[in-house]
């Protein structure tokens, strides 16, 4: 009896000449991770395990470098700040007052971002206002007194001044003047009298203890602070 001889083994030379260098199977391992085509054995169920194995976990970390740097290098956009009565006229938001005759200043004007916030405003209730104000996106009147208290409003709370931000300049003031004659012989009376009370202090008092008796001082804290951010350097 003889052996067929059309199909030599040469035995463990056929498994030495399939082993890889070092530096081959390294490079094989980083093409796996960074979703490169190698050449395997197919086999053996083992290599194909493997290998499927090597596949999958090169896809999840090229998944999660590729989020993680496009999280870094993505600058994010935010919306455009509206800090001047300009900017707000541009957007066209609705914003709330208790009576038209807030805007009765204005009534005349002849700038277009004052014509166009007169086309916006809108009177409402303090229900109504403060049913808005938790809802967003919209604006409030407000009068502001003369040493920077914020006159009491209804539609004001703890939850809502978080979320509101008071505009850079004023839609427009109003001042109060007492008028009298030239000739008026009390007039130097009346000036000083003026004077007397503005260098004493006693509107800013007043206008603090009212303030404090129907409006919380959180919130006025609150609408004061919305603009200062707080930045590394300690401004």
């Amino acid at each position: 009896m003889s052996a067929p001889t059309d199909q030599p083994w040469t035995g463990r030379s056929d498994l030495i000449s399939e082993q890889l260098t070092l530096s081959d199977a390294v490079l094989m391992m980083v093409g796996f991770f960074v979703a490169q085509s190698s050449p395997i054995r197919t086999d053996l169920w083992s290599c194909v395990c493997l290998f499927a194995s090597l596949l999958l976990a090169g896809f999840m970390v090229s998944n999660l470098y590729s989020g993680g740097l496009a999280s870094v290098m993505t600058v994010p956009k935010y919306e455009k700040s509206i800090d001047t009565v300009v900017d707000f006229a541009a957007t066209g938001m609705k914003w709330f007052g208790p009576t038209p005759y807030c805007l009765e200043e204005i009534w005349n004007a002849s700038e277009p971002h004052l014509q166009q916030i007169q086309k916006t405003y809108i009177a409402a209730g303090p229900e109504e206002m403060n049913r808005y104000a938790h809802m967003g996106g919209s604006g409030f009147i407000i009068e502001q007194a003369q040493h920077g208290n914020f006159a009491p409003s209804n539609f004001l709370d703890r939850q809502v001044s978080t979320t509101l931000q008071p505009l850079k300049d004023y839609v427009y003031t109003q001042n109060c003047a007492a008028l009298i004659t030239n000739t008026n012989p009390l007039r130097s009376n009346l000036n000083e009298y003026i004077l007397r009370v503005q260098q004493s202090g006693l509107l800013y008092h007043l206008g603090i203890r009212t303030a404090i008796r129907y409006l919380p001082t959180d919130v006025m804290r609150n609408i004061e602070r919305s603009r200062m951010h707080q930045h590394d350097d300690g401004a």
